[in-house]
């Protein structure tokens, strides 16, 4: 169960640092194509 319960936060972890650097590069792009 704990194993289990730590492969989800790691997981989930992991998920969320993707979007946020997946939203920083639109931004990033979406700035740069308005510019």
């Amino acid at each position: 169960m704990k194993k289990t319960e730590r492969l989800y936060v790691v997981t989930v972890k992991s998920q969320r640092q993707w979007f946020r650097s997946a939203v920083v590069k639109f931004m990033f792009t979406y700035k740069k194509g308005k510019a």
